[in-house]
């Protein structure tokens, strides 16, 4: 799943129910935290809008509209670790050992 897919439908309905509730959010609650194992992926939307390199221009039409919905929404974009990334258990298709330690990263164990 993607951000597009998955994150701002989520973030719309929240700001909605919000809305019509009458529940204030300040900035600091507004923050979605998108965990990435990808660096490529963490250093692109942080970067300054030259610093798009010759590798990354085929994709600048979804890169400006991922850096204004990081603005609009407030997502912050943070690394992890390869092997702490949890969402592989719901993405790829694991050793059961891989597997076990995703779902005890997942429930806490």
């Amino acid at each position: 799943m993607t951000l597009r897919e998955l994150v701002l439908p989520i973030s719309r309905l929240l700001n909605e129910i919000c809305e019509r509730t009458n529940i204030q959010l300040d900035d600091d609650t507004k923050i979605c935290q998108v965990f990435e194992d990808n660096e490529a992926a963490v250093k692109l939307p942080k970067s300054q809008l030259p610093k798009i390199t010759p590798q990354s221009k085929h994709f600048a039409v979804k890169y400006h509209w991922f850096r204004e919905r990081l603005k609009e929404y407030g997502f912050e974009i943070l690394p992890v670790r390869t092997d702490e990334q949890k969402a592989d258990l719901f993405m790829k298709g694991l050793l059961q050992t891989e597997s076990r330690t995703k779902q005890h990263m997942i429930m806490g164990w």
